[in-house]
């Protein structure tokens, strides 16, 4: 099976889940993206040093997976509503059974990537979101009542028991 990396803002090789996951799943190889949104970035204020910035990571990824001879494409579309039929486009074009992704956690980040599962579904691939921000997936950690804490030492105490 091919699988498809998709990057976002985990730019490391090194301790990274869905990379794992996905070079082990890839056993007819990999492939990894990442998506540059610039009219979406603007939209959320992004300075125009974070951009560069995330145009230095994503170039230093490149090389790190190059040396494992792992091929990075750059797919560029203008917002978030694009990426889910550019994902989808590009493990079709790949032949990609799976794609592999770091979850991300904010409302428009949440919306894109529930639109990308929908898509990859009608074309019978994947996509696989693993735990990678936090400690514990936000909304993990709940009191006996199921409710959030109020208090931080109830809630250290069942973070470190879990």
């Amino acid at each position: 099976m091919r699988t498809l990396m998709w990057f976002r803002n985990d730019l490391r090789v090194e301790d990274n889940p869905a990379l794992h996951a996905a070079r082990r799943a890839g056993s007819d190889g990999m492939l990894a993206v990442f998506v540059f949104s610039p009219e979406q970035w603007r939209e959320h204020d992004m300075a125009d040093v974070r951009a560069e910035f995330v145009r230095r990571s994503v170039a230093d990824v490149s090389e790190q997976l190059a040396a494992r001879e792992i091929a990075l494409r750059i797919l560029l579309v203008d917002r978030f509503a694009d990426v889910p039929a550019a994902i989808a486009a590009l493990a079709r074009e790949q032949g990609c059974e799976q794609v592999h992704a770091n979850a991300e956690y904010e409302v428009n980040e949440v919306r894109r990537d529930e639109a990308t599962d929908t898509r990859l579904a009608a074309d019978g691939r994947v996509l696989h979101l693993h735990h990678d921000q936090c400690i514990l997936p936000p909304g993990t950690v709940r009191t006996g009542g199921d409710g959030f804490y109020s208090v931080f030492t109830p809630f250290k105490r069942n973070v470190l028991a879990q």
